[in-house]
């Protein structure tokens, strides 16, 4: 008879006795689990939170960048000096840029931008509309960084918080002005002199002649612009960012060929005055290369100081009004140095 063998015994060992722990887990685990899904979701939405933070100071440094017509993300800091500037070494225009802080105040770009008006109208030379810059930022933004948190910005400088530093800046250069006026501007015209405004399409241009100082070139711009010589000319050349030039009667004709030629059958003996130089503002008379006596007709006002021209051509007036549009004329397109849209002399008003 086959034998069977003994059927294995199977023994089941009573489960483990759990532990204080591992009961309170057992028996709260749902509110575990519920507390562990609403951490998550904290997570998730300061993560959301910050991204969409991030997006929007991004879209808000952008709309700075479009205002002022540079990218944000090539801004440079240059911290010897505290000042911001734009990386491929181009001007910023510290009025656009203001107002672009004015519209962005209520954002985190803000405080920023503003400070960033102040460097570039600083380095334009624009001291007082840069320290009243600095000012707004003080007063509206008094408990940001650039208002209160102090740094070291120069080795052995004391600490100081960007707009203290920026601020100094200024002041310091507006006090070297004041000592030194003759090197950084030419003389106010004479009080109760005559004034000439030129009256063109993109606005108003006063200019206060030197009537003692280069007599004849003043008298006969006087006699030009009384007989209306000027009215219809066109600013015929234009050096971009330094100068334009006008009172070419050629250049009341279309044919662009002629301009630049046109001439009275006169000149003027140079009146080269080494007390006026050429600052950015100045009204000089033109003149043929290689000779001494000015046109008689043809002038050019600076957008900015022009050095190289000190000694050899006579500057006779001054803007005293309406540099802004002399700087729009000096920055529009050109072929060569013709523009490509010029403007003209619509009419003048002695004053």
């Amino acid at each position: 008879m086959a034998r069977h063998k003994k059927a294995t015994e199977v023994t089941l060992l009573p489960l483990a006795e759990r532990s204080p722990f591992q009961e309170h887990l057992h028996r709260h685990w749902i509110k575990y689990a519920a507390l562990g899904l609403a951490v998550s979701a904290g997570v998730i939405v300061k993560v959301v939170r910050d991204e969409r933070d991030a997006s929007e100071r991004s879209a808000q440094w952008g709309q700075l960048g479009e205002e002022v017509a540079f990218g944000w993300r090539n801004l440079k800091f240059l911290p010897a000096s505290g000042a911001l500037t734009a990386a491929d070494g181009g001007e910023l225009d510290g009025s656009r840029i203001r107002q672009a802080a004015e519209q962005l105040e209520e954002t985190s770009v803000g405080p920023w931008a503003r400070l960033i008006a102040a460097s570039s109208l600083a380095d334009q030379g624009d001291y007082a509309e840069a320290e009243a810059v600095l000012d707004e930022l003080e007063a509206r933004f008094a408990d940001h960084m650039l208002v209160k948190t102090p740094r070291n910005f120069e080795p052995g400088s004391g600490m100081q918080t960007a707009l203290e530093h920026l601020r100094a800046r200024v002041r310091a250069v507006l006090a070297w002005e004041e000592a030194h006026p003759s090197l950084i501007r030419n003389p106010a015209p004479p009080d109760g002199g005559q004034r000439v405004a030129l009256q063109t399409s993109q606005g108003e241009i006063e200019i206060g002649l030197y009537t003692e100082q280069a007599p004849e070139h003043a008298a006969n711009f006087l006699k030009l612009c009384s007989e209306g010589f000027f009215e219809g000319t066109r600013f015929h050349r234009v050096l971009s960012g330094r100068l334009i030039q006008g009172g070419d009667p050629n250049s009341k004709q279309d044919d662009r060929s002629t301009w630049g030629q046109g001439a009275l059958d006169y000149t003027l003996p140079s009146e080269v005055d080494p007390g006026l130089n050429h600052f950015k503002g100045a009204l000089a008379a033109a003149k043929k290369t290689g000779e001494s006596d000015s046109s008689g007709c043809q002038f050019y006002i600076l957008s900015s100081d022009n050095h190289q021209f000190d000694g050899s051509y006579t500057v006779f007036g001054q803007v005293l009004s309406g540099q802004d549009v002399v700087d729009r004329l000096a920055a529009v397109e050109v072929e060569g140095e013709t523009p490509t849209d010029p403007v003209s002399i619509d009419s003048i008003t002695l004053r």
